[in-house]
């Protein structure tokens, strides 16, 4: 939808035409003969010019057509423009300018300015990608059109298309199935991904041989003797899921790599678990959690997706599964329980936004030693192909 066309005077021609003007109308004082015609053409010069140029652009008509409405990241967007005059008056000069598509990219669609004659055809076509998850807007913006003496302008407001492309649903075939550390203990990780550690029954003696997992270690200090904190079952199979987001010192494109990154991991194992039937409760930012149990919920899930983004906040981990990409006191916190016979959660690092990678891989390296199980994603393109090899 077209609004009303702003009339723009440039000042720098208008006070040109005024000197000259001013000129014409000495010599038609002083002079007379063709110079009062001279004058009086050159007065009239920038009315008629200016109903020219209101007739010349109502007539310039603009299309735009764009082939994917619904992209995903990696995907592309195939804009096209047509412009066309649609009478005999050619324009003197009109100017496209095009939206700025998103902040990381690179300007495709450079401002134009170009002459068109009368019933004749501008066509130009771009080629899109969209690497980031986010809002693009593509497409004109306004075109501007500039009279024969340069001096009126006439605007007219565009109305561009805007894109919400969103991470990439990505297919995991199977999760890692490890078992306790402990020789002692061969028993599958299920039964401690489905307890509810937030059903807390009470605390129990410890015994001979027993698991350290549930110590009570403040209770262990204050009495010198052991004692073994029991839960509920839930009635429900679920997976806990924490996705770090908290920005750590990262900036600007790495940034913006890094968000997806995790949130295309995080999105993957939802989907992965739904599709086969298991409750995910996704803890995100501290504070917000949602539930995930069925293909309606996760839509509503990968719909808040499009505007999450790093920030600083408190992070405390608790879960069964973490996704972060800051190597700090939560990983070395999980490896000292590790220590102590608690299985490890199973911790999803995203290389992509490491400033250091070998010096981060190292360390990395150093905790699976000691027993974190921890799946490495280098490559924000290869998400799938790094966790299937790791599994």
């Amino acid at each position: 939808m077209e609004i009303d066309f702003p009339l723009k005077i440039n000042p720098r021609f208008m006070g040109i035409y005024l000197f000259l003007l001013a000129i014409l109308y000495l010599a038609r004082d002083y002079l007379g003969g063709p110079f009062t015609f001279l004058f009086y053409l050159f007065l009239l010069a920038p009315s008629l010019s200016l109903a020219y140029l209101i007739v010349a652009q109502s007539s310039v008509k603009y299309y735009q057509y764009f082939e994917n409405e619904h992209p995903v990241k990696e995907e592309d967007v195939r804009y096209r423009l047509i412009l066309t005059t649609e009478s005999i008056f050619p324009i003197p000069l009109m100017r496209l300018h095009f939206k700025n598509i998103h902040p990381y990219l690179e300007r495709v669609t450079e401002d134009l300015a170009l002459s068109m004659g009368g019933h004749s055809r501008f066509e130009k076509e771009y080629l899109i990608r969209c690497p980031y998850r986010g809002i693009y807007t593509i497409g004109l913006e306004s075109i501007i059109f500039e009279d024969f003496l340069g001096i009126f302008r006439i605007k007219r407001n565009i109305w561009y298309r805007t894109f919400y492309v969103y991470p990439r649903i990505l297919k995991i075939e199977k999760l890692p199935v490890a078992e306790r550390p402990s020789i002692a203990e061969r028993q599958p990780v299920r039964n401690d991904i489905f307890k509810d550690t937030s059903l807390f029954a009470g605390l129990r003696e410890y015994r001979r041989n027993e698991s350290l997992k549930h110590v009570y270690w403040k209770k262990f200090a204050s009495t010198g003797r052991p004692y073994i904190k029991e839960y509920d079952i839930s009635a429900e199979e679920s997976v806990f899921i924490c996705l770090d987001m908290r920005r750590g010192k990262l900036s600007g494109i790495e940034e913006l790599i890094a968000e997806d990154t995790s949130i295309e991991i995080m999105i993957a194992l939802v989907n992965h678990l739904v599709e086969r039937g298991l409750k995910t409760r996704l803890h995100i930012y501290g504070t917000e959690y949602a539930t995930v149990e069925n293909k309606q919920q996760f839509g509503e899930l990968y719909r808040k997706t499009l505007l999450l983004k790093f920030k600083e906040y408190p992070f405390i981990f608790s879960g069964t599964i973490l996704i972060t990409h800051i190597l700090d006191a939560v990983l070395l916190d999980i490896a000292e329980r590790t220590r102590y016979g608690e299985l490890s959660p199973l911790v999803f690092f995203n290389l992509t936004g490491a400033s250091s990678l070998q010096t981060t891989t190292a360390q990395l390296g150093k905790l699976i030693d000691r027993g974190v199980r921890i799946i490495i994603v280098r490559n924000a393109n290869q998400i799938e192909e790094e966790i299937s090899l790791q599994c």
